[in-house]
């Protein structure tokens, strides 16, 4: 089942809190299209989960305020985050108001960054700071990869299932096999710091480069076309995301939540 189809099944819960304005939640852990209403997003903050919209004002989904630092969503539509120190990862069927361990006894963590695989279901990518891991079964166990090739930043595994991305304070890496084995990505500015990295449902995956701007990344790994420079996302993007229609949102290293309407060429503020 597709994931927007599946999320339009789980009922999101009419929460007690009144809605607060976007700018003052000073953290975005991660962004996803609402699947309810095409003009809202869910973003995983550090007050909780919310629902946002352009006019501004956000409203808490979450029973609980807890920061889910590392964020990402299933194809099923499930969230995904770290737990504690020990606990691996967490999930959520119902919009992030509670929340599941997944597996038993001491597990790797707290993760850095958790990111389900666009091409595998069951497959996620996860890393602390140095270390990678993988997990085939969706984050009940884990396999080790080693350290990685520089300080980690962000993940993203691609449209072929072996296939993944890591992104890194000193480039852009690539592994052909599930994350065993890392290349350096040559491209003009190869070796800046890139802060965000993720495949959209274009099948492309894009990354944001430091002082070049965001970038698709060629499918043969050797390099990248700029498609919007850095001077639009306030020096950095974080988070990006994209309904099936093509609309994107990305969230700018100040927190601002940007929309474009032409897969990313142009942009403007989603709070409207």
């Amino acid at each position: 089942m597709a994931l927007a189809s599946l999320l339009l099944l789980l009922p999101l819960a009419a929460a007690a809190q009144e809605p607060i304005r976007l700018t003052r939640i000073t953290h975005i852990y991660g962004i996803v299209p609402h699947p309810q209403d095409a003009e809202k997003v869910i973003v995983a903050t550090d007050r909780g989960i919310y629902a946002a919209g352009p006019d501004g004002n956000a409203q808490q989904i979450s029973a609980g305020t807890e920061a889910r630092q590392a964020f990402g969503v299933t194809r099923d539509g499930a969230f995904l985050a770290t737990g504690a120190e020990g606990e691996g990862a967490v999930n959520s069927r119902n919009f992030g108001q509670t929340w599941t361990r997944l597996g038993q006894g001491t597990q790797p963590g707290p993760f850095l960054v958790i990111e389900p695989s666009v091409a595998d279901p069951r497959r996620v990518y996860a890393a602390t700071g140095s270390v990678l891991y993988r997990s085939d079964d969706g984050g009940v166990t884990w396999t080790e990869l080693g350290a990685a090739p520089a300080p980690v930043v962000d993940l993203a595994g691609a449209s072929a299932r072996d296939l993944v991305y890591l992104a890194t304070a000193r480039g852009m890496y690539r592994s052909a096999d599930a994350g065993r084995t890392w290349t350096l990505l040559q491209a003009d500015g190869s070796t800046r710091p890139i802060s965000a990295v993720a495949t959209l449902p274009d099948g492309f995956t894009y990354a944001f480069v430091t002082g070049v701007g965001l970038v698709a990344i060629n499918a043969n790994g050797v390099g990248w076309v700029v498609g919007s420079p850095a001077a639009n996302f306030d020096g950095a993007l974080l988070h990006l995301t994209a309904r099936l229609t093509g609309r994107t949102y990305a969230v700018t290293q100040f927190m601002k939540i940007l929309v474009s309407e032409d897969r990313g060429r142009t942009w403007a503020p989603f709070n409207r």
